[in-house]
């Protein structure tokens, strides 16, 4: 995916928004920008929540800057009319809290950390970036990507949590529960009124666009 974002987002002539179509696809009629969130969330909205993902796991800025040029051109949708950008609101979300970074390090295969897992998928936290990655050769390959994973060591040979948040990261736990207790003590972030704010900033109350393309 980082490398798809490379591609396509790091140029000077990349637009705000993602088309449902590549660009060099059989000719169209009209490429299709994908807006409305239904039971299928739109590409757009995926791909925002994506782009903030990918800056918090990579602290590659310019994944935050595109997605940001996406919400000043998604604003006035966003504020008018947000329940048909429900997905996006999620991604507007995930940007104004300070997401939790979880990184889980294993000592063999994946399956060590299933206690971790079942935890965490009990537990409704929805701004969190979660890594999983074996100690050795895979670690250090993913640590040139995401500098999170620098001098994270799996202890005493056994998977090992690691919360985070804006890069600094509590005491690594070698047991669910404690992992538990830690992201308890995380704090909640913005309240709903400092997130909502955002939606009546002036720079995002631009004209909407259309779902048409090119």
């Amino acid at each position: 995916m980082n490398r798809v974002f490379q591609s396509q987002c790091f140029n000077q002539y990349f637009e705000p928004w993602f088309f449902r179509t590549a660009a060099d696809q059989a000719q169209l009629l009209t490429r299709e920008k994908p807006t409305y969130d239904a039971a299928e969330p739109s590409g757009n909205s995926v791909a925002v929540h994506n782009l903030l993902r990918l800056h918090e796991l990579t602290t590659d800025d310019r994944y935050r800057v595109r997605a940001e040029r996406a919400f000043e051109v998604f604003g006035a949708m966003l504020a008018d009319s947000p329940a048909g950008v429900s997905e996006m609101l999620l991604a507007v979300d995930f940007q104004l809290d300070t997401p939790k970074e979880i990184v889980l390090v294993v000592p063999a295969g994946r399956d060590d950390a299933a206690p971790f897992l079942a935890e965490l998928r009990a537990r409704f936290l929805p701004n969190r970036i979660l890594t999983i990655v074996a100690e050795g050769e895979e670690l250090e390959r993913h640590a040139r990507v995401v500098p999170l994973l620098d001098g994270k060591t799996a202890r005493d040979g056994r998977a090992t949590a690691y919360v985070c948040e804006n890069y600094t990261c509590q005491m690594p736990v070698t047991d669910s529960r404690a992992l538990l207790e830690q992201l308890g003590s995380v704090p909640d972030g913005l309240d709903v009124a400092s997130r909502s704010g955002i939606l009546e900033s002036p720079r995002w109350k631009l004209n909407p666009i259309s779902d048409a393309g090119e």
